[in-house]
């Protein structure tokens, strides 16, 4: 049997399939790097409850280790996905919108976009993006990166998968992820889902395109928006394939 995986409508994992999220990527999945990012709010920010936004926050599992140290706001396209932030962590201050065009009146003291830069594959998309953090930080507020993959390591397609069980079935799910045959900065992904219940498998796919460039590139465009720009290693259990850190200091 073949099939086009363009035919397989995309990113429903932010949609029709997020009850599968949880199993797909779980909180555990960022406990290792958790006190990198604490200790770095911690080391960046004079005040003892800084005010922290993460952009494209998913369902906020890296947040949820995060947040008894900061006043926390998240801003998400998903209605989903800001749904199960608010599950994780009831106290923060969850906004839908696009991370492109945000405008919310206040100033940060920590803004976080992390493994969902992925999202953002349009330069003038990124750009974009990393001026209105910079508008929405404080004078020596930070601005910080951690890409899922950098682009000039990233040679070979990746097989990933994983089983678990749900409450009343076992699910399995297998990523395939290959650089896009067209564009270079891009990589396509297709997911399937193998959810076994009472001995019947049901089979759901998905497929989503994901940005991919260069710590050097990130890096760049920060300085280039008026980020003093440093790079820091994270621990080796961390959530991502890139261990990288890319964290812009506003300096005025």
């Amino acid at each position: 049997m073949k099939f086009n995986y363009l035919d397989v409508m995309a990113n429903r994992l932010y949609s029709d399939l997020s009850k599968y999220y949880d199993y797909v990527i779980s909180r555990d999945d960022y406990q290792g790097e958790a006190q990198f990012w604490i200790e770095l709010i911690e080391n960046k920010c004079a005040t003892t409850q800084p005010k922290f936004l993460e952009l494209a926050s998913g369902p906020g599992h890296l947040l949820s280790y995060i947040s008894p140290y900061v006043e926390a706001f998240v801003i998400d396209l998903s209605p989903d996905m800001l749904t199960k932030c608010k599950q994780f962590n009831p106290n923060v201050n969850a906004i839908q919108g696009d991370i492109t065009q945000f405008s919310l009146q206040q100033d940060f003291d920590f803004i976080l976009l992390h493994d969902s830069i992925g999202h953002l594959f349009n330069v003038d998309d990124i750009k974009a993006t990393f001026e209105n953090a910079y508008q929405h930080l404080r004078c020596g507020g930070i601005f910080a990166l951690s890409p899922e993959f950098d682009g000039d390591s990233f040679n070979k397609p990746i097989v990933d998968h994983r089983i678990t069980s749900l409450p009343e079935s076992d699910l399995t799910v297998i990523d395939y992820i290959e650089r896009h045959p067209i564009h270079e900065n891009r990589l396509n992904i297709l997911t399937s889902y193998y959810e076994k219940d009472q001995g019947v498998t049901q089979i759901e796919f998905d497929r989503m395109e994901l940005g991919i460039f260069s710590v050097e590139f990130y890096k760049k465009i920060m300085e280039d928006v008026g980020f003093n720009v440093e790079l820091y290693t994270k621990p080796e259990n961390s959530s991502t394939e890139c261990r990288t850190a890319i964290v812009g200091t506003r300096l005025s």
